[in-house]
């Protein structure tokens, strides 16, 4: 049975010097097979709040990569119009929770809730089926900076070799607050590690899906869970640590479901790579930043 732990600490700016991309406090210490999230324990990590009908509801998570910005699943702030296409939802509907595990609880010392100035969908985002969406990336502005503190940080993109071959085999842990591999909705921040797979399995599994898609191979990758954990629903994102900084690698596009409507936990994970869309990513954070100025 697992044992929430409640942990009081002091709640700190972290200096300028110390506030590189990627970096978990120093007595962060993730634990295999763990599944609950310490809250200094991927501190980029944000929760995205919308309104819908008149009613705030929890609706995926994003990362922060800057002192303003967040990259998120597209389907968290957009609508898909008649062309199938994802357009942004007003700004005023979406506020964010930074440093935060757990949704909705303000109580946390060193939390923020934070209103939104700006959503920005990537141009080619595209829902090709009812299971997946393309280029599904949207890039949230934050009305004000934040300060980067021990529980909240950016994390990095990945600039690496784009040569999918080179993470086959390779371990990286999802993090998100969706629903969970058997299905519940969890509103709690969860991990779990999970093994890069060779991408003729994952066409195999999801070619329904990947059909649609003309560049497969370079755009879509899978990975499977340890011990039978892993992501279900919504937007979890899924990081690679490479020396002693993490890299935000991929996006969670969907799963093998069950009859029961419950997740296959067996069965690998469909994740977008994030990799050829990078450079767009830099380019609205830095135009954005330069209209700041």
């Amino acid at each position: 049975m697992l044992k929430i732990i409640f942990i009081i600490s002091i709640f700190k700016i972290v200096s300028a010097s110390a506030s590189s991309c990627g970096i978990m406090s120093q007595s962060s210490s993730l634990i295999v097979n763990g599944e609950f999230s310490w809250q200094n324990e991927f501190p980029w990590m944000t929760i995205i709040s919308r309104k819908d009908n008149g009613t705030w509801s929890h609706h995926g998570s994003g990362s922060l990569i800057s002192a303003k910005h967040i990259i998120a699943h597209a389907l968290a702030v957009s609508y898909v119009d008649l062309s199938s296409q994802l357009l942004p939802i007003s700004p005023k509907r979406v506020k964010i929770y930074l440093g935060s595990v757990k949704y909705g609880d303000m109580r946390e010392q060193g939390s923020l809730h934070m209103t939104v100035s700006n959503i920005t969908i990537h141009p080619n985002a595209t829902k090709v089926s009812n299971s997946l969406s393309v280029n599904k990336f949207a890039i949230i502005k934050l009305s004000n900076a934040v300060n980067f503190t021990e529980f909240i940080r950016p994390v990095c993109l990945w600039t690496f070799s784009h040569n999918m071959e080179e993470i086959i085999g390779r371990d990286a842990y999802i993090v998100g607050y969706g629903v969970n591999f058997k299905g519940r909705e969890t509103l709690t921040r969860k991990y779990a590690r999970m093994t890069v797979t060779n991408s003729s399995a994952c066409e195999q599994i999801y070619s329904n899906e990947l059909k649609f898609e003309n560049s497969t191979s370079s755009r879509f990758f899978c990975a499977i869970g340890k011990n039978n954990e892993g992501p279900c629903k919504k937007d979890n994102q899924l990081f690679f640590k490479v020396g002693n900084s993490w890299h935000l690698r991929g996006i969670l596009s969907t799963v093998v479901y069950l009859e029961n409507g419950s997740c296959h936990v067996k069965k690998p994970v469909l994740f977008e790579d994030i990799v050829g869309s990078v450079k767009w990513i830099e380019s609205v954070v830095k135009d954005e930043e330069n209209v700041d100025v």
